[in-house]
């Protein structure tokens, strides 16, 4: 009898087994993990050195994201940490950190258990602080094996909103924490702030002092704030241009043939050609229904 596939989805965490590591032509070294369908991964060992990782070890990975071309990007639970829950850091310094924009934000460097250095916004803490003071932060996100934190004082508060809805918002200023790891601060009419990834809006044109709108969307407590499309609108139907075809991967071990459609404000649109009708198509142009916008990444239907 033939053993039912598990389906692996965003967000949710599998057991995965450790069956070796190989070393790369550039001279790195990869974790092999075959997760619990038998298929297997490639992690950047580089990243996981303090989690002491050995042959033959089931570990728990969280599939962090399946980008539209079927690449799956997982993350190993952090021996220490787990998201969402509140733990002691240890304050280390004060930094001066440049944006794109060229303007100096302050940041504080923690240490985490691990003596690895956490950056949070000198904005978003109690202080001033003193080498060794003790401040309590909030468990972000864990990428990579890097543990990002929030205060208490400072997590996006969605209390009174509505999943789906639209709201208004000011782009208040630029936040860097280093390391690409770049932020938006938005300011609603009732003056609460929220973080969102400024690499993802690249192509929104936005700036300091413009006005925007954000759509609350998410569920079950994992809500986040998407910004009005330039474009594009949840639900309408446009006509794409067919830049190209190409294969994908498909999990577990599929080559399927894909278009790829035109965006003019964020990366193209990936679509496998079984899930086009072809009477959408014309004149290298595919007519498709917009089903969701997250991350400025359009997902679309063609049927």
């Amino acid at each position: 009898m033939t053993q039912k596939k598990v389906e692996l989805k965003e967000g949710n965490s599998y057991t995965f087994k450790i069956t070796g590591t190989i070393i790369l032509p550039d001279g790195s070294e990869r974790f092999v993990l075959t997760d619990p369908n038998g298929v297997k991964h490639l992690l950047k060992a580089q990243y996981y050195k303090d989690y002491n990782f050995r042959n033959n070890q089931e570990i728990t990975c969280r599939i962090d994201k399946i980008n539209c071309t079927g690449k799956i990007y997982i993350e190993p639970g952090h021996p220490h940490y787990k998201l969402g829950e509140i733990y002691n850091f240890r304050f280390y310094t004060y930094l001066d950190v440049t944006n794109a924009s060229n303007e100096v934000n302050t940041v504080a460097i923690f240490s985490d258990i691990l003596g690895n250095p956490v950056k949070i916004s000198s904005d978003d803490i109690p202080g001033p602080l003193k080498g060794d003071d003790i401040v309590s932060c909030k468990v972000s996100g864990i990428r990579k094996g890097k543990v990002f934190i929030s205060n208490d004082i400072s997590g996006n508060d969605y209390t009174g909103m509505t999943p789906g809805e639209l709201y208004d918002f000011a782009i208040l200023e630029e936040l860097s924490l280093g390391d690409n790891y770049d932020f938006y601060i938005l300011e609603s009419n009732e003056g609460k702030r929220f973080k969102i990834r400024k690499k993802f809006y690249s192509e929104y044109y936005f700036y300091i002092g413009k006005r925007i709108k954000a759509m609350l969307n998410g569920n079950n407590g994992n809500y986040y704030l998407e910004p009005q499309h330039p474009k594009y609108e949840v639900g309408e139907i446009y006509d794409f241009e067919i830049l190209r075809e190409d294969i994908i991967d498909e999990y577990p071990n599929l080559k399927k043939k894909a278009y790829f459609l035109k965006n003019d404000h964020g990366k193209e649109i990936v679509i496998k050609k079984e899930d086009v009708d072809p009477f959408s198509i014309s004149n290298s142009h595919v007519n498709c229904r917009i089903v969701e916008i997250k991350h400025s990444q359009i997902y679309i239907n063609c049927k």
